[in-house]
């Protein structure tokens, strides 16, 4: 007799589809086509891409925390 165990997401390929994620790459695909449509200037472009990092990585820090601290991998 064999039992079969279930069948986990693949870590990167559930990180791609994630809200955050996908939210993330709206904003900076937006920014990236206003830029190249100059609807803003680089100055804010890159305003906005090191804002969106920030909070994107920060974001990730406060999950791995918080999942820590309730005892989940």
């Amino acid at each position: 007799m064999t039992t079969s165990t279930p069948q986990t997401p693949d870590a990167p390929a559930a990180r791609l589809t994630s809200r955050k994620f996908l939210l993330a790459l709206a904003v900076l695909l937006v920014a990236s086509l206003f830029l190249a449509l100059k609807l803003i200037e680089p100055l804010l472009w890159r305003d906005v891409v090191i804002t969106l990092m920030g909070g994107y990585f920060t974001s990730n820090v406060a999950q791995k925390v918080m999942a820590s601290k309730a005892g989940t991998p």
